[in-house]
């Protein structure tokens, strides 16, 4: 345990290193450093300082990823029947509650944000941290968070073991973003875009509507019958249509004028006078007790006020837009996560219908990755995947899910291209890709052992190597608005080097300039895209513990790209194909992996699929 150090900033959100520096006029010393508890402010300093000037915390905690999520998803559990059961909003027998995966998420943020202060209490005796206060809000799937409740979270555990607390007040003035659909006004280009998309869809439902299915936000693949016409006599392929603060697309004309009035009426409801109940809820975390309900009493009540005007919204949706005693077919684009999504599967079951997810990225099927229990397969009758069943690894261990998998394949990660091939037409370009993994908020990280540390200083060290231009210029791209990627972009560019150039162009864009070679750092929704649309080299380094590849998907991987689990290890696998262009004895025509969970997406499959829940709701 090192004991030189005395004191320690603590860096909550991504502005605290700045204001300590420039604002406060902070320098550490041998006698400090930071410790950074939010994702982007542990890439800053990882990105910016000495290493002597902070620790990167980790997570502690001994069971595998898939039983810590869920051991931790059970304990969310707890807290929101109570709280849910108190204010009306379930009965005593649910055992499914509204936004349950963001809450999860939070649980896991309370769990991480301990543990890292726990792990650092482990390597460092300090006498002191200091932490900037301030009321700042984020939102995740329409859940406020109030980032000051972490910070009295975190002043809460240091004061329990005895180091003593400096705080200082943030002086800045903070908007509470809006969490609720009907809140938030529209632009006029969306609002255009609306209105086309409305027009298209009512020229393709003219002679094919479909009154058995509801589509809930249609994006991605679930786009098909919305845009796209199958015209075959007999067949009914136009839905009806749920969008969140917009009209919904009805067959009937008198129905939507029913609707419209009726919403601009329930929209002057105060929903601000909801009475809400939040009882105490003491919990006991790394030898801190404390009242969860109260630290987030904030969260809590905005949700349950949220919570019953939803309830009374999509009761009058379904009232005035849906037929009375029929079963629909309500099939989700993306993970049914948010409020509306629970109350639209609560009354499309009440009504003897069925629900479908779609697959809507990475991480499914080829990993074994507890989440996705909750976001998709949990509340759904269907999961709409892109190949190989990906639930019965996960439901096995939950009794009560009895999702069916329907592979259908995708059109998203083909790019939509109409033909059956990879993108080979174009001669590779002089420039290499590096695609780092997106990192997600702190506070609603789903990962309960990712380390973001590992992560971090090995974007670095890999954007250093290409750097040094022994394979020529490599492009990274970023996500756009991202802010961790932005750091990315900073360091960049602080380098200045013709080796190096950033991007935020789409991995779409990115990958039609068909790159001479592509490194990618994750397993998610960007291998599957580069998996899909390019036949040349790809170096895959995974060194997390989390969301680990099983070992079947991993035999089908290494067919196809050069693997590697250490930053070190893919150095030497890319000097070596600088060298003499060496891809230890890998094909990159292997399409095993992609024929297995990444099929091109079957309209008749998807027709099958369409023909047989409709049948079962009509039963």
């Amino acid at each position: 345990m090192n004991t030189d150090r005395k004191k320690a900033y603590i860096l909550m959100d991504q502005n605290d290193l700045e204001d300590f520096k420039d604002r406060h006029g902070i320098t550490v010393d041998d006698k400090s450093l930071f410790l950074p508890i939010d994702f982007t402010a542990m890439m800053q300093v990882i990105f910016t300082q000495p290493e002597e000037a902070y620790y990167a915390p980790k997570v502690i905690n001994e069971n595998e990823e898939f039983f810590a999520a869920r051991e931790i998803y059970e304990d969310s559990q707890k807290f929101l029947k109570q709280l849910l059961l108190t204010n009306g909003l379930v009965d005593k027998d649910e055992e499914a509650f509204p936004q349950e995966y963001i809450w999860a998420c939070i649980w896991i943020s309370v769990n991480r944000a301990l543990s890292f202060c726990s792990d650092f209490l482990d390597q460092y005796a300090v006498e002191e941290v200091v932490i900037i206060k301030r009321n700042k809000y984020v939102t995740q799937g329409g859940l406020l968070i109030n980032i000051a409740s972490f910070s009295h979270l975190i002043e809460k555990f240091f004061e329990s073991k005895n180091v003593k607390v400096s705080t200082i007040e943030h002086q800045g003035h903070y908007d509470k973003p809006r969490t609720i659909f009907f809140e938030q006004s529209q632009r006029l280009k969306t609002s255009v875009r609306y209105l086309i998309q409305f027009v298209r869809w009512k020229l393709l439902s003219l002679n094919n509507k479909n009154d058995n299915c509801i589509f809930i936000n249609p994006s991605y693949d679930n786009v098909i019958n919305c845009y796209k016409a199958y015209r075959s006599p007999g067949r009914k392929t136009a839905p009806q249509v749920f969008y969140g603060n917009r009209m919904p697309f009805l067959h009937s004309w008198r129905k939507s004028v029913c609707f419209l009035i009726a919403k601009s009426l329930f929209k002057q409801h105060d929903y601000n006078n909801y009475e809400v109940s939040i009882n105490p809820y003491k919990i006991n975390l790394h030898d801190v007790e404390f009242d969860f309900a109260n630290l987030f009493r904030e969260t809590v009540s905005q949700y349950l006020t949220d919570a019953k005007w939803m309830k009374g919204y999509i009761d009058l949706f379904w009232q005035k837009c849906m037929k009375k005693g029929k079963r629909y077919l309500t099939i989700f684009s993306l993970p049914p996560v948010y409020l509306h999504s629970y109350f639209l599967i609560k009354k499309t079951k009440d009504n003897g219908g069925k629900v479908a997810v779609w697959q809507h990225g990475g991480v499914y099927g080829y990993t074994d990755f507890f989440q996705h229990y909750i976001t998709d397969y949990k509340n759904a009758d269907y999961f709409l995947s892109f190949g190989k069943d990906c639930t019965k690894d996960v439901t096995k261990f939950e009794k009560n899910c009895h999702v069916e998998c329907a592979n259908v394949g995708s059109n998203v990660m083909y790019a939509q291209q109409a033909s059956g091939s990879l993108k080979t037409e174009e001669p590779p370009s002089q420039e290499g890709l590096f695609l780092p993994g997106i990192v997600g908020l702190f506070y609603i990280k789903n990962c309960v052992k990712w380390q973001a540390d590992l992560q971090f200083k090995a974007i670095k060290q890999i954007i250093d190597f290409c750097g040094s231009g022994v394979g020529g210029k490599v492009v990274t791209k970023g996500l756009r608005s991202h802010s961790p990627h932005y750091v990315v972009q900073r360091y960049i560019e602080s380098k200045k080097t013709k080796y190096l150039s950033f991007t935020d162009v789409s991995t779409d864009t990115a990958l039609s300039n068909n790159p001479k070679f592509i490194i990618l750092d994750n397993q998610s929704t960007s291998l599957l895209q580069v998996l899909s649309q390019y036949t040349g080299p790809i170096f895959l380094m995974l060194n997390q513990e989390s969301a680990l590849l099983r070992q079947d998907a991993l035999d089908l991987i290494k067919r196809r790209v050069v693997y590697s689990e250490s930053v070190d290890e893919l150095k030497m696998q890319l000097t070596d194909f600088f060298k003499d262009g060496s891809l230890n004895g890998t094909d990159t025509h292997d399409r095993s992996f992609i024929d297995t969970y990444i099929k091109r997406f079957c309209y008749s499959d998807y027709e099958r699929f369409l023909q047989k829940a409709t049948g079962t709701c009509q039963h």
